[in-house]
């Protein structure tokens, strides 16, 4: 080549390269100046300037930092407008460089890259990098205009958490050491395997890219340090894995929780923190911090296992109302997981227990209903107390038996379904009795039955309802038990009374020579017919029965036959008249003091003792009596034979009445043995065999109800007429060889 080809090719190539520059200087001026037209216009509206680089804008901001403006790549020179909210984030890229030993990593130009939400990315410029021009922007721009959480990358531990290889890179590059802990003493590195999400394959991919970059940088460094152990102890703990107090120390009980945990999620049982798991881990334990949470009072809008804006403002409000460390710590650390699962306990076991209580209150509630049921319709249970002993076991196998239900002695639901138709229906019987008419009692809970419940409850203070429980079954049971304790009561007072007027009767009749067998209380045949003759010599209803009218009649008649007897026996009472007038009065009371008879008036006793007193003073009606027993004829002429009929009295003295009222000498008069004596030869001739010695009585509730003597016992027909006798008595017996009583006397 000659040299004036070789000039004008370099000319030529001068020329080129002055065109390249002209063109690229007016680019640069053009740029410059649209940058600068965007500007002005930006601050006619009030918007003021972001950061600029070489005195070249390059971002605005408005007064509210609500949007950014692009003042670079367009070619309108309009400034681009974007939403601060809906950035995802701001990263620079490096332009690729070949390496080499010298420089290994040379800074190449650098380009602003924002990345939108919905995708789209938008550039500012290819920056030269001499003079970290981009990177000292962007970090002014990050620190001065914006707030840190809109920002996901804007910080290494941020960036740790989001797999934001590229941030990372950048802090390297700025010269930040990536092993630093944060305030909670994490690592980007356990960062980066913790927020591992293992549903995501994306980000699973992104984090896994980030950890093995990590490890290339500086791979000694890569360990789990204390704040990570602490918190996967915690975790664990939560979780329900025994791994001792979080202390974040590596022990044998945490691996052994670890390896629990693995061997739970089918993961190989390395028993050691790990990239394999902790994503996995971590992803539970936000599940179950948010669980918590929300049962706690803050609300994390779900369980999703995601880390959230909701989730972090549910975890900064529960840090900062229980005086955690680092109140602004809006993620996941050992002292919330534990702080969180200590008071979420400590509910659970209050909601246990109530829940305990609860259920105990309601099984006692139906031992209780059980037990007054049951002790309603007389089975018995002790106390009723809803405790399940063995009394209201044995009664619930009773009752099962009785309705032919398996009798297991326990409530079950066939057994309760029966006692509510059974107690139900008894008390109905009882709210009937009690006046509150439901009428027939069927064990169904009609309109009625409801009415009734509802007054009755009223009535007697208990709460409001219509609900058949213990409490109404044991105030039912209580008042109807009254109500019959009285009509008993009644009933028992009436036949005491009924007993006393027919002992009145008995003791009365005998002496009028009725016969009436025992004088026991006891309306017998004999009684009976005894009352009827007497109804029927004085023309009163013929009923056997002692009612007012013949009890009325009785009192006259027995009183008039009793002053006789009394007039006889020396207590003057003047005419018998069968009025209680004052002479009768003072002879009964004389009478009573003399033969030391308890109580008062002319009673059953008073009638007897009378009688019987009489009977020993007057020998002739013995003579009398000897001599119907042996039945004799009548001496008198143009008589027929007639033996008069004997009295009840069975004793020889007393049982037969003699044909004539011939009055006796006082020879006769003076003992009444001698006339037994002399009128029983023909009973001595019947072989009987004899007791003598002291007669003893028997009593039974203050009443006579025999005698003996010499160990032998006599009926009371016999004793009674001798009662009382003195303590030195003397009294002998004659007895068939059968053992009946043949005769009795006594001195």
């Amino acid at each position: 080549m000659t040299q004036t080809a070789r000039k004008k090719k370099v000319n030529t190539v001068i020329l080129i390269i002055v065109a390249v520059c002209v063109a690229l200087g007016y680019y640069a001026w053009r740029q410059q100046q649209l940058a600068l037209a965007g500007l002005q216009q930006l601050k006619d509206s009030g918007v003021q300037v972001a950061f600029s680089f070489r005195s070249r804008p390059l971002l605005a901001a408005d007064v509210s930092k609500q949007h950014i403006y692009l003042l670079d790549g367009s070619a309108s020179g309009v400034p681009k407008r974007l939403a601060i909210a809906a950035i995802k984030h701001i990263t620079f890229t490096e332009t690729p460089v070949v390496s080499s030993k010298e420089n290994p990593e040379p800074r190449g130009p650098d380009t602003l890259t924002i990345t939108m939400n919905d995708g789209s990315e938008y550039r500012v410029g290819d920056l030269p990098g001499g003079e970290n021009g981009a990177q000292q922007a962007m970090k002014q721009f990050q620190q001065q205009q914006f707030p840190k959480q809109k920002l996901l990358s804007n910080s290494p531990y941020t960036a740790a958490r989001n797999g934001d290889l590229e941030a990372l890179r950048q802090y390297r590059f700025e010269g930040i050491d990536l092993f630093i802990p944060d305030e909670r003493g994490f690592i980007p590195y356990e960062l980066v395997a913790l927020h591992a999400n293992p549903d995501k394959a994306d980000v699973l991919k992104r984090h896994v890219e980030v950890m093995l970059w990590l490890k290339e940088y500086q791979a000694d460094k890569h360990r789990y340090g204390k704040a990570t152990i602490s918190l996967i102890q915690a975790g664990l703990n939560a979780l329900g894995y025994q791994a001792g107090h979080p202390d974040g120390v590596m022990g044998t009980h945490t691996a052994d929780a670890i390896r629990a945990y693995q061997k739970d999620n089918d993961l190989a049982q390395t028993g050691r923190p790990g990239p394999q798991w902790l994503g996995m881990f971590y992803q539970d334990i936000i599940k179950d911090t948010q669980f918590k949470l929300s049962k706690l009072g803050y609300n994390t809008h779900g369980t999703d296992g995601l880390m959230g804006q909701k989730t972090r403002n549910a975890m900064l409000k529960f840090r900062a109302q229980n005086s955690i460390e680092q109140p602004d710590y809006a993620y996941i650390d050992g002292a919330l997981l534990a702080t969180v699962d200590d008071q979420f306990n400590r509910q659970e076991s209050r909601r246990k227990a109530a829940i305990a209580e609860k259920a105990r209150q309601a099984t006692q509630q139906k031992n209780r209903y059980a037990q007054a049921g049951l002790k309603a319709l007389g089975y018995r249970i002790g106390k009723i107390d809803g405790m399940a002993g063995s009394k209201t076991a044995n009664a619930i196998k009773a009752f099962q038996k009785k309705y032919r239900l398996p009798v297991t002695g326990e409530l079950n639901s066939a057994t309760n379904a029966k006692m509510k138709t059974v107690f139900l229906k008894d008390a109905q019987k009882k709210l009937n009795a009690l006046g509150y008419a439901v009428g027939k009692p069927d064990g169904k809970m009609g309109k009625r039955t409801l009415a009734a419940i509802r007054q009755y409850r009223s009535r007697r203070g208990l709460p409001s309802g219509t609900s058949l429980d213990a409490d109404l079954l044991g105030s039912l049971q209580g008042r109807y038990a009254a109500q019959q304790t009285h009509h008993q009561a009644a009933k028992a007072d009436a036949k005491r009374k009924s007993q006393y007027r027919i002992r009145y009767a008995q003791a009365g009749l005998r002496t009028l020579g009725y016969r009436i067998g025992n004088m026991d209380g006891m309306l017998g045949g004999k009684t009976q017919k005894a009352l009827k003759a007497f109804q029927k010599r004085y023309r009163l209803k013929q009923t056997g029965w002692v009612d007012d009218k013949t009890y009325a009649k009785m009192q006259t008649i027995f009183l008039k036959e009793t002053q006789r007897k009394l007039n006889a026996l020396g207590y003057q009472v003047g005419k018998p008249d069968g009025q209680m007038g004052a002479r009768t009065q003072r002879a009964v009371k004389k009478f009573r003091s003399v033969m030391q008879l308890s109580g008062s008036g002319v009673s059953a006793d008073f009638i007897a003792a009378v009688d019987n007193r009489y009977d020993r003073r007057t020998p002739a009606k013995k003579s009398r009596t000897v001599a119907r027993k042996t039945k004799q004829p009548s001496t008198r002429k143009n008589s027929t034979k007639k033996t008069i009929k004997p009295v009840v009295k069975t004793r020889a003295s007393d049982d037969v009445v003699t044909s004539s009222r011939k009055k006796t000498t006082p020879k006769n008069t003076t003992k009444t043995a001698v006339a037994v004596a002399t009128s029983s030869k023909k009973v001595s001739r019947v072989g009987g065999r004899s007791a003598k010695g002291r007669m003893s009585f028997k009593r039974k509730g203050g009443r006579v109800i025999g005698c003996s003597i010499a160990g032998r016992n006599i009926p009371i027909e016999w004793c009674e007429p001798f009662y009382p006798l003195p303590k030195n008595n003397h009294c002998e017996a004659t007895f068939k060889p059968s053992g009946a009583v043949i005769n009795l006397w006594c001195k």
